[in-house]
């Protein structure tokens, strides 16, 4: 059954390979495991592997990831990852628009001292924080935080703040760290998106099928790990 699916789905992007030839570039966000250099990393691995399951060859380019989403909006490149999209129906930013293809779910949770009670419905009254670069995700008042691994061991030693973030990152340092004394609550899924253009239709159809063709291969997993929870 899953063969004959990833068969149907690579013959069509093989058939349709000529009309997505025109791909720019795809630029990545640089950050270490996921993306460090234009040959190495988690996402990088995940283009190569759709490049493989469309028959469809473009450079990629790792950059900063505000000049990254700047050659989307200029339009050097054609997408742009990756990108949690909030649910809130706005655009990334004007003119971007979130793909229709979601690449994976990243959950967020609340950690939080043992002896704070939090309540994921209701988080009124709480001191929240998150890392600096995410509190867009919020529609509600979070402090920005530079470090980490120093929110975390803060609230270990009893801190009274919630720290609001990636479980795969927050549970690695926990665990790495030895940090005993802190509850963890699951929040939200976030779907994380590439960002294109609004409006091109071209490149969003690209990348929903590349995309469900290595999810249908069952490769996903072992290309982005650390991505997962």
């Amino acid at each position: 059954m899953i063969k004959s699916v990833v068969g149907a789905v690579s013959a069509l992007l093989v058939s349709a390979g000529s009309l997505f030839a025109a791909m720019d570039q795809i630029s990545v966000a640089q950050m270490p495991v996921a993306a460090e250099t234009s040959e190495k990393g988690e996402l990088i691995d995940l283009l190569n592997e759709m490049k493989a399951q469309s028959n469809v060859d473009f450079p990629v380019t790792v950059a900063p990831f505000s000049r990254s989403l700047h050659m989307v909006a200029s339009g050097s490149s054609s997408a742009h990852l990756p990108l949690l999209d909030p649910e809130n129906g706005s655009p990334p930013a004007p003119g971007l628009a979130y793909s229709s293809e979601t690449i994976l779910g990243v959950e967020f949770s609340l950690y939080h001292h043992v002896d704070v009670q939090v309540d994921p419905e209701n988080l009124s009254g709480l001191n929240l924080e998150t890392e600096r670069s995410h509190t867009s995700l919020f529609e509600f008042d979070i402090a920005p935080v530079t470090c980490v691994d120093c929110t975390l061991a803060k609230i270990n030693s009893g801190r009274d703040s919630v720290f609001l973030f990636a479980s795969n990152v927050s549970d690695g340092v926990i665990a790495a760290k030895g940090l005993d004394q802190i509850q963890k609550t699951v929040f939200k899924v976030f779907p994380m998106k590439f960002v294109i253009r609004e409006g091109d239709t071209e490149a969003d159809q690209w990348l929903t099928q590349a995309l469900q063709a290595v999810k249908a291969s069952g490769r996903l997993p072992e290309l982005v790990p650390s991505l997962l929870n």
